[in-house]
């Protein structure tokens, strides 16, 4: 059986989005960390085909625009974002994004991705699991309050579709979200 996961990368502020209700939190102090494409130490390390790595490449670049442009919503360049996804990969970050600067909203910390699989070694396209942990990432308004996802969870799972058009590789699916990795 197939399995296709994974993210933002970046899954990113939009992970923290979903069902959020404001708090009266004082302004958040989260401690910046650094994201990454670890794999767990438990797990065994996998030597990956090319197209593989490609696609990891290309998911990690993608969750790094969205972690980084959540911080900064105003200073958003979408054409940076046009050069790593189409399709439902490119609206899910602009959604967030706009979703950011509607409702005045920013990240503060990051999201890091803790977990990266591939799917098979494939020629045109590969799904990519991923594991989001946003224990050192908040939402804030405006105002400074933090905004809290309904659901608690710190780590999501998501599913990233990348494809191989041109010469490179493209994010073109980004779901999950929704459950604990």
């Amino acid at each position: 059986m197939r399995h296709t996961l994974a993210a933002l990368a970046a899954a990113t502020a939009i992970v923290l989005m979903a069902g959020c209700t404001p708090t009266t939190t004082p302004t958040a102090t989260a401690t910046a960390g650094t994201p990454t494409s670890a794999t767990p130490s438990s797990t065994p390390s996998r030597t990956y085909g090319p197209n593989q790595t490609a696609a990891m490449a290309t998911v990690t670049a993608y969750y790094d625009w969205i972690n980084a442009t959540s911080k900064e919503p105003l200073k958003r360049d979408f054409t940076q974002l046009n050069k790593l996804a189409e399709g439902d990969g490119l609206s899910y970050g602009v959604s967030g994004i706009n979703y950011l600067l509607q409702t005045e909203r920013h990240q503060v910390g990051d999201l890091v991705i803790v977990a990266m699989v591939p799917d098979a070694e494939q020629a045109s396209q590969i799904g990519v699991a991923i594991c989001v942990d946003a224990s050192n990432a908040v939402i804030v308004d405006s105002k400074g309050q933090v905004i809290q996802p309904d659901d608690g969870l710190t780590r999501r799972m998501h599913s990233l579709t990348v494809r191989s058009k041109d010469g490179r590789w493209l994010v073109v699916g980004n779901t999950g979200g929704n459950t604990s990795c």
